[in-house]
């Protein structure tokens, strides 16, 4: 992980009136051989949710695997969808995801 490119994420409200978002914070890497990873943290001791906009320019067209290395959550997500919206998460409180990002 220290060749490579880490970048600080934004993250958007799940929905009007809720800003838990700011709560969440979000670093992408991409690196050698076009590995990718996400990172999240719910920084907070409440549940968080909000859409996390991805720095790939590549997503949209194709379905995308994310498979949680810090525990057993595994997704497949539409790349369009993640292209216009982002990552929809919802954590709990203290809650975090270290995705392992692939094509498939």
């Amino acid at each position: 992980m220290r060749d490579g490119h880490w970048q600080l994420l934004d993250a958007d409200p799940a929905w009007a009136g809720n800003p838990s978002h700011d709560a969440l914070i979000a670093f992408a890497w991409s690196g050698p051989g076009g590995r990718r990873r996400l990172v999240a943290v719910n920084y907070a001791d409440h549940p968080s949710q909000g859409f996390v906009r991805l720095p790939w320019r590549d997503l949209a067209g194709r379905s995308w695997q994310l498979r949680d290395r810090l525990g057993s959550a595994r997704y497949e997500r539409d790349g369009t969808e993640l292209a216009a919206r982002g990552l929809y998460l919802d954590l709990p409180a203290w809650g975090c995801h270290a995705f392992e990002v692939w094509a498939g």
